[in-house]
């Protein structure tokens, strides 16, 4: 659908249930102020409009401007569907142009800016950012190889899956499969549930019949085990063990990784200064054979508490960023609806920690806007999130593992076996992010949530 063939104040007529409803059509990508924004581009989302009376959604054609300063990239591109004439679109660029640069401190200026590229399509557009992040031709035909085996395993019938999986067995990998996941969470967002529980049994039997997803299952499988075990021997310690005690446990977990990482993940912020001090000193007073050991745990410890620190400050960076541009939007509701995907745990403690910093030092207009977002979250979570998905964000805000699992055994047997695939999704893309100590923490819930349900 393109600008030509929306109403007045862009408004779009859905082509499924005929209903106008506005649409704000994202221009301008600009990176450097809005870190969502690529993300949010290469994954369609910015070129769509999504109907809010049936959950169609549809492309729209827009002239674009890709503004990402780390790279100096400075890329624009005008739809050949629009049918503008050469003066026309010398017209809507400029406007585009002096937008960024209206939008940019003088300081922040730099010459690339005055020469935009063209490009000719939107796929050269796409591939001009990717090649500035070291993407090459071969790793996007590569890319383009897995879509179209998706298309391929999504468009089959349930009797042809098992010998597709099998032909096509060498090609199916971890990212496989994670790209099977998020099109059954597209087909989710766009309202067609019949798609999405379609591409989730898809999803799961690739998983059960490919060599790639047997490999995960049992490495899932090892995890579990891991973290039960980890949560046991925590558990054997009592409520408020000593830092001796603790120590101990991790030093006889050294020689399994897997424990030894379920307990960083569960226990990250025990591993402070005083345990690292306490682990110093094990050393220095250990006998000469033990002391390679005890130093080679005390490395492996650093490495994993540094990754995971890593981890929160990027996620922390990534929801200050958005929080910004959801407070200073025009449309608080849109923008949060834009970028929903990042409310998480860590952006409702930033939202909170903000909030309570504002109102501390009197700034009652930003301590108001920021409620309004908390409120506007809750509103829209509830109106739009199945009930099975809010009970596991539940799950995320608790103080303590022991908080999780009580409220676990409370209320888990009202929703059942629905929960568990929708942790499993959750694995997923915790897995793809690279965060392990949340994803230690959802796979300690998830064992304990199958038990409790049966």
């Amino acid at each position: 659908m393109t600008l030509n063939q929306m109403g007045r104040g862009n408004v779009v007529t859905c082509p499924n249930c005929r209903q106008p409803y506005p649409a704000q059509v994202e221009q301008i990508i600009d990176v450097g102020r809005d870190p969502s924004a690529k993300a949010r581009f290469l994954s369609g989302q910015s070129g769509t409009a999504t109907c809010p009376h049936c959950g169609y959604r549809v492309g729209l054609l827009a002239p674009l401007l890709y503004h990402d300063p780390a790279k100096e990239l400075f890329l624009v591109y005008v739809p050949m569907e629009l049918g503008l004439q050469r003066q026309e679109q010398e017209r809507v660029i400029g406007q585009l142009v002096k937008a960024v640069m209206n939008g940019t401190p003088p300081e922040q200026r730099r010459g690339y800016m005055f020469q935009p590229r063209t490009m000719l399509s939107l796929q050269g557009l796409i591939e001009a950012v990717l090649a500035a992040d070291g993407i090459t031709p071969e790793m996007l035909e590569a890319q383009r190889a897995r879509l179209r085996l998706v298309e391929t395993l999504l468009q089959a019938d349930e009797e042809q899956l098992p010998a597709l999986v099998q032909q096509y067995d060498s090609q199916i990998d971890r990212e496989f499969l994670e790209i099977l996941t998020v099109a059954a969470e597209n087909a989710q967002l766009s309202g067609r549930q019949d798609l999405a529980a379609h591409a989730m049994m898809v999803r799961d039997q690739v998983v059960t019949l490919s060599s790639a997803g047997k490999e995960l299952l049992q490495q899932a499988e090892a995890q579990d085990r891991a973290i039960e075990a980890a949560v046991q021997d925590l558990q054997a310690l009592g409520e408020r063990p000593t830092l001796e005690a603790f120590l101990d446990l991790v030093i006889r977990s050294g020689d399994d990784d897997d424990r030894l990482q379920a307990l960083v993940g569960l226990q990250y912020p025990a591993f402070d200064y005083h345990f690292f001090q306490a682990l110093t000193e094990r050393i220095d007073a250990a006998p000469e054979p033990e002391k390679p050991q005890l130093e080679a745990l005390r490395s492996r410890l650093t490495e994993l508490t540094e990754t995971i620190r890593k981890q929160q400050e990027a996620r922390a960076e990534t929801a200050a960023a958005i929080l910004s541009q959801i407070v200073h939007s025009e449309n608080m509701e849109e923008a949060l609806l834009r970028n929903l995907a990042y409310v998480d745990e860590v952006f409702m403690a930033l939202l909170d920690a903000n909030q309570r910093a504002a109102e501390e030092r009197g700034d009652r207009a930003l301590a108001e806007k920021l409620k309004q977002v908390g409120e506007t979250i809750a509103r829209l979570a509830q109106e739009s999130m199945p009930a099975e998905l809010r009970f596991i964000r539940e799950l995320l805000r608790q103080e303590s593992l022991e908080a999780a699992r009580a409220k676990i055994d409370a209320e888990a047997a009202q929703y059942g076996q629905k929960l568990l695939p929708i942790m499993d999704s959750l694995l997923e893309q915790l897995r793809g992010q690279g965060d392990a100590a949340l994803t230690e923490y959802v796979q300690a819930l998830r064992a304990y949530t199958a038990a409790a349900i049966g």
